[in-house]
């Protein structure tokens, strides 16, 4: 394992894709720490998945025989409803006036 920083990075990029290409693992660090992107931890996605599959779960128990028609007019009415949300947050009205 190699240790290597972004500027280094950037001038020897080709050096560095053939040590890789034999198997090397580098560590592309920033200021001396891994660089590592920034993103939602693992944990977080899979509460929000278990969530939403329980809740379709508990939906289809009440739900019965639904058509399609009905499926897609839930599908639209969340849309709207979503739109409808997203502009009361960002406080801008409607360029239709």
């Amino acid at each position: 394992m190699k240790f290597v920083q972004l500027l280094d990075v950037r001038a020897n990029i080709d050096s560095l894709l053939a040590e890789v290409e034999r198997g090397e693992t580098l560590i592309i660090t920033r200021g001396g720490m891994p660089a590592r992107p920034r993103r939602r931890s693992d944990v977080d996605g899979w509460r929000r998945w278990c969530t939403a599959m329980r809740d379709l779960t508990d939906l289809k128990k009440g739900a019965g025989i639904v058509s399609i028609e009905e499926l897609l007019r839930w599908r639209e009415e969340a849309r709207k409803s979503a739109t409808a949300r997203k502009g009361r947050a960002s406080g801008s009205s409607s360029w239709l006036g």
